[in-house]
């Protein structure tokens, strides 16, 4: 993941970025998602939406969870509560990041020519600078996704390692 320049960012220190998934099973529950941050004492929130159709499609929060990351990098959140899911049900994590000193808060992943193929496609990937108003990060940047992911565990199995 690399952060990289877009319409929504440059300006502010304060960012919005969401990845839409598919659950691949009955009884799976999202557990804790993972995300970069480039600055220290950086504020997050992370929500959990479900059935969507868009980045922030019907605003039925089912799980939340916010704080302050002491230092910069790579983070995974545990989520206070597991969100159940069934087969197919697709869900919407969105994470808002204010970090201070920095004005590129989205971090972003892209095709980068004899190293990494292409990331993502339309429809997976939205950013947004107040958290209203989204775009998708492909009509900037084709072949982007924002660097977050969401961890999963089987319902009928036990807990696996996010």
């Amino acid at each position: 993941c690399h952060l990289r320049r877009g319409r929504w960012d440059g300006h502010d220190q304060r960012g919005f970025f969401a990845n839409r998934f598919t659950a691949v099973s009955d009884g799976e529950k999202v557990r804790a998602v993972s995300f970069y941050t480039a600055a220290m004492n950086a504020e997050y929130s992370v929500t959990v939406i479900p059935d969507t159709s868009t980045a922030t499609g019907d605003a039925r929060v089912i799980s939340e969870r916010s704080g302050v990351l002491l230092y910069a990098g790579y983070h995974t959140v545990v989520l206070d509560d597991e969100v159940p899911l069934r087969a197919g049900q697709t869900f919407s994590v969105i994470v808002g990041v204010t970090t201070p000193g920095y004005n590129f808060p989205i971090p972003l992943e892209s095709v980068i020519k004899g190293y990494a193929s292409p990331a993502s496609g339309p429809g997976q990937s939205f950013v947004s600078p107040d958290g209203q108003n989204w775009t998708d990060v492909t009509v900037d940047h084709p072949d982007t996704n924002v660097c977050l992911k969401a961890f999963t565990v089987d319902g009928g199995r036990g807990p696996e390692s996010p």
